[in-house]
């Protein structure tokens, strides 16, 4: 979407310019009696939006450059808590993945026309050693599973999704009606659609608050899942227990002065 209207602003830019020299033309062979100091404003309002364009150009790169290096930096101790993880418990990397979140503040429309303060959760990394499964196409909001309970709470949430999964799971998905008489509790507030794509994937979820540095303001969320097929039934938790959540904790403190450049 935002190479469309890039496209689109730009276009108009062209047309504009293109329509300065027209003006010009049409002055000086007097088929047009407009004064010059129309052509002349056209032509100076142009350039101001066109050197305006150039900074905000300038600027985006310089930003691109700075996210890059970023997620460079975050690499390490990223794929270094993952690792922690598959130690820890036993389990093999391939079966752990790690994302990190930033809340990003902008405005919105609300009831479609009343514009209106929103906040959105932006994934800005994501770590696993296999193409599969690939990111969920969840629209994150506060209270949404376990990443938008820790965005909400701003403290750590913890879901194990195995029981569900036996519920719902594949060859057994709710839909319609029967997706409305699922309990809220095995909902995690996903719609049909998330739940669908998302209740095959994981055993369980957790998840910590990413905070500023001096303030303690919540910029972020860190969180690490384990894969339903990592579990057999012998297995209580993977995820859960002070030692991982250290382990996500100190990922968490290492990454938040990274964390605002997205």
């Amino acid at each position: 979407m935002r190479v469309i209207f890039a496209s689109i602003y730009r276009g108009v830019l062209v047309i504009i310019g293109a329509s300065v020299g027209v003006l010009t033309v049409l002055i000086e062979t007097q088929i047009v009696h407009w004064s010059p100091w129309v052509v002349a404003s056209v032509a100076i309002t142009l350039g101001v939006v066109t050197c305006v364009d150039n900074v905000r150009l300038l600027a985006f790169k310089f930003q691109a450059h700075e996210r890059g290096a970023a997620r460079s930096r975050m690499h390490q101790p990223l794929v270094g808590a993952l690792n922690a993880v598959a130690v820890a418990r036993g389990v093999p990397l391939d079966k752990l993945g790690i994302s990190v979140f930033a809340i990003r503040r902008g405005i919105g429309m609300k009831w479609w026309f009343i514009p209106w303060r929103v906040e959105r959760l932006k994934r800005v990394f994501r770590f696993r050693l296999s193409n599969y499964p690939p990111p969920s196409p969840v629209r994150w909001t506060k209270g949404k599973g376990t990443i938008g309970e820790c965005w909400q709470t701003g403290i750590k949430a913890i879901h194990d999704r195995r029981s569900a999964a036996a519920r719902y799971g594949r060859g057994n998905h709710p839909t319609g009606d029967r997706y409305e008489g699922v309990a809220a509790i095995d909902r995690c507030g996903f719609t049909e659609s998330e739940f669908i794509q998302t209740i095959d994937k994981y055993g369980e979820i957790l998840a910590v608050p990413i905070t500023e540095q001096h303030s303690g303001e919540l910029i972020g969320v860190l969180s690490i899942d384990c894969l339903l097929s990592a579990y057999t039934p012998a297995v209580v938790t993977i995820l859960d227990g002070d030692d991982i959540e250290e382990i996500a904790g100190g990922a968490a403190f290492t990454v938040r002065d990274d964390v605002p450049r997205f």
